[in-house]
């Protein structure tokens, strides 16, 4: 039996929350509103795979910056891009194209793989697409694509990290909730919640998981160099935001 293990995400107050970090061979989704830190968090997992000489395959959807990349990455960001293979998914259907394609790429050199975001383009499908049977295929694509990520998790026994956008509770004032709904817990096994403060601090909350009590918090910062737990909080930058236009795409 394979063992799982955990994969350090560089801020020592997640890394601490989580009992050492991301767990492999899971699904672990992230969600929260936009500007609560889902995408900078996702640079520095690659970079921290990256780093530790592992490569990354890493599905976009949200137009990542270059610019914030170069900054989490820091100074040796044009090596270490060699061993990222980027995807940028322009449509739902080709977003599944691309999960599809990740067993071909995959190798045990492989240290991560990131899909950033999961339902941005699920949710632009669920509006174009107005009929039931429309809406219900797209559905269970969906879970489907999560499926395919659960099993590749477990096949290389790495762990897979997804964002996931949000829609507001109607039973809960001020809370958020994941799309996808129950449907999506057979292949999420972890759910983590992030929430920005008025003071720019963030709050990471275990929404979910499979070896970890729930509700768990710990709070961070982002700063130029990534996510950094508030004991190691620097004076930011203002960050840039650019177009990418450096990236090498999955085959």
């Amino acid at each position: 039996m394979i063992r799982a293990y955990r994969f350090k995400t560089g801020c020592q107050s997640i890394d601490d929350m989580l009992n050492g970090g991301i767990e492999s061979g899971i699904v672990t989704e992230v969600f929260g509103r936009a500007g609560s830190g889902k995408t900078n968090f996702c640079i520095q997992l690659a970079a921290q795979a990256l780093k530790n000489n592992k490569k990354v395959a890493y599905i976009d959807t949200e137009e990542i910056s270059i610019d914030r990349v170069s900054q989490i990455f820091g100074d040796n960001v044009q090596e270490m891009l060699k061993n990222l293979a980027y995807y940028n998914a322009n449509s739902f259907s080709n977003q599944q194209q691309a999960i599809g394609h990740l067993d071909d790429l995959l190798t045990n050199d492989y240290g991560i793989i990131i899909l950033d975001s999961a339902t941005a383009l699920y949710r632009l499908e669920i509006i174009e697409h107005t009929t039931p049977e429309e809406s219900v295929q797209t559905r269970r694509n969906l879970l489907k694509q999560l499926e395919m990520l659960k099993k590749l998790s477990q096949k290389y026994n790495i762990p897979v990290v997804i964002t996931n956008q949000v829609y507001d509770d109607l039973k809960h004032e001020n809370n958020v909730l994941p799309l996808g709904g129950n449907g999506t817990r057979h292949s999420l096994k972890a759910s983590l919640k992030f929430e920005k403060e008025e003071n720019g601090i963030r709050i990471a909350t275990i929404n979910r998981h499979r070896s970890l009590p729930e509700g768990v918090t710990c709070q961070f910062k982002i700063e130029n160099s990534g996510l950094i737990s508030l004991d190691d909080v620097e004076i930011p930058d203002e960050i840039n935001n650019t177009d990418d236009d450096e990236f090498r795409f999955l085959t």
